[in-house]
């Protein structure tokens, strides 16, 4: 992480790292961050400065994080900590769809489906994006004029990011983006270094999954975005998939 971080500073652009716990064995990418493009202050609070926040507090234990007060202590190590789990409504001020969702991930792997009352999933796991551009939705993100800028955005984050020996070093992987990951073309298999096809787990029609695995105990799942029309099944079925692999493979959660 610390070399990332590194070579991070000397490129011209804000490169996007990630928040969570960096010392965990669990990575979940995103499609990109769900925050309107209007909001600069959030902007430059995850994104522009997130290399500086993580070289404030990358020595930080997770207990040292104090719970989050509006504009004054975020923390990319743990984001908005003692956040309570409120149902998702549009525009009310809720836990976002995507994090209500990462929780239930979360829940499913390390606690066999019991439901926590906070946002703590970041203790056990680091989150980032495949792209950086923000928005609220995906589909607004379909703008003729954003497309060439994205593309190069995922290309950037694919050669820079996703090809560091840090993001490589998680034994297990959720790319939760799989619409981008068929879009951009990208072969999980050299991206990630697991030598066979996706196993593919169909739940319905617009809910499965593949799973690449290697000799190395690493598995990989690819699988659609959190944020919208994904079932507690999905959920559920990729939480006992990636405990399970845990298990026999040693890997601690």
């Amino acid at each position: 992480m610390k070399k990332l971080l590194e070579q991070s500073k000397k490129e011209k652009e804000k490169l996007l790292i990630g928040a969570g716990n960096y010392e965990s064995n669990i990575l979940i990418v995103g499609h990109e961050p769900s925050i309107d493009p209007n909001d600069k202050e959030q902007i430059v609070r995850e994104i522009d400065d997130n290399i500086f926040h993580w070289e404030r507090d990358i020595e930080k234990q997770l207990s040292e994080i104090a719970d989050w007060v509006f504009d004054i202590n975020y923390s990319p190590l743990y984001p908005y900590k003692g956040s309570q789990i409120n149902s998702p409504k549009p525009n009310n001020g809720g836990t976002s769809q995507t994090w209500y969702n990462y929780q239930k991930l979360m829940d499913a792997i390390i606690n066999k489906g019991s439901k926590s009352k906070k946002i703590n999933f970041f203790e056990s796991c680091f989150i980032t994006e495949l792209n950086q551009i923000t928005s609220r939705s995906s589909k607004k993100l379909k703008d003729k004029d954003l497309q060439e800028k994205i593309e190069k955005m995922i290309e950037k984050r694919v050669e820079f990011i996703f090809s560091s020996d840090y993001i490589r070093s998680f034994p297990v992987i959720i790319m939760a983006c799989s619409n981008y990951v068929i879009e951009h073309k990208i072969d999980i298999r050299i991206l990630f270094d697991v030598e066979k096809e996706g196993e593919i787990v169909r739940l319905s029609k617009y809910n499965s999954y593949s799973v690449y695995k290697n000799g190395k105990g690493k598995i990989i799942i690819l699988t659609r975005q959190f944020s919208n029309g994904i079932s507690n099944k999905l959920i559920e079925e990729i939480g006992k998939d990636i405990a399970g692999f845990c298990k026999e493979h040693n890997i601690s959660l």
